[in-house]
């Protein structure tokens, strides 16, 4: 057995350096036996969807990603940077009483496009003032690592997709600061009004959404025959990435994928993406 094979197929409870000594045995792909802990809007069990076998899609790891259209789902707040920049506009900007909105978010009793509309109307002030605050105060950084996985995804031919549930204005704003204004992005609609943000999820079909924004286009990108590869960290992206076929985690979601045993790369930045994608290139 060599390296990649050792990598993905050890035997369970066998350590190995590339995984990390407390990594579980592996599990890939989504599998409906599983509990998810987290539904995008955190509802209760009885309410959260379920994916049932005949969406599943089934993972072939020994499969090279160069050899099936490959398309690359990652998240931005917290993954393409540091920060979670939805926070600090509305803790910045918005009466604190928008904290309530989250609690209230977080116990599955709002759904995120009802967190976002409600929070965000609080907030006044127009976009240059909001990008000056980003883009100056506070100094946004991309995470190390990320022109390096752009450049090897075009060297490869993989298709890069943001999609997040953060704001498309500051999103783009990033990337553009960055000289990276080319990438696709999908994300909430903003509107600037003396009266408040209005923000809206507007997915593939061109409808509103509540919720399930992530997950939506994963399930596109898989109806269209991308093997897809899904970068993120947080609960919102529990289940889209355990509809991928290979997942890149960190914090929440990599916590979330140890617990329940799936499979996934541990990355603190984006060089160890990188990394992840030449090995299961080379499988």
């Amino acid at each position: 057995m060599n390296d990649i094979t050792s990598f993905f197929f050890s035997p369970p409870g066998e350590k190995d350096e590339k995984r990390g000594p407390n990594c579980p045995p592996r599990r890939t792909g989504f599998d409906p036996s599983i509990p998810i802990l987290y539904s995008e809007n955190k509802l209760p069990a009885s309410r959260r969807p379920v994916a049932t076998p005949e969406k599943r899609q089934e993972p072939s790891i020994r499969m090279p990603l160069n050899n099936i259209k490959t398309i690359i789902q990652c998240d931005f707040d917290s993954t393409i940077i540091a920060e979670d920049i939805s926070f600090m506009i509305l803790d910045a900007f918005a009466d604190s009483s928008w904290r309530n909105f989250l609690e209230e978010y977080r116990v599955g009793r709002m759904l995120v496009g009802d967190f976002n509309s409600r929070s965000f109307t609080m907030v006044k002030a127009d976009e240059k003032t909001l990008l000056d605050y980003i883009l100056v105060r506070i100094g946004v950084k991309i995470r190390p690592g990320f022109t390096e996985l752009l450049d090897y995804c075009s060297g490869k031919g993989f298709d890069f997709v943001v999609v997040s549930n953060g704001l498309s204005f500051y999103i783009e704003a990033i990337l553009k600061n960055a000289g990276l204004g080319n990438i696709e992005v999908h994300a909430a609609d903003t509107q600037f009004s003396p009266d408040g943000l209005k923000v809206q999820y507007i997915g593939p079909d061109g409808q509103e959404m509540q919720d399930g924004f992530k997950q939506t286009y994963t399930e596109l990108f898989l109806g269209r025959g991308y093997r897809v590869v899904y970068i993120g960290d947080g609960y919102s992206d529990i289940i889209p990435a355990t509809h991928a076929h290979h997942i890149f985690a960190r914090d929440d979601l990599l916590a979330h994928c140890r617990q329940h045993q799936i499979d996934c790369f541990p990355f603190d930045d984006l060089h160890d993406v990188v990394k992840g994608l030449k090995q299961l290139s080379a499988v």
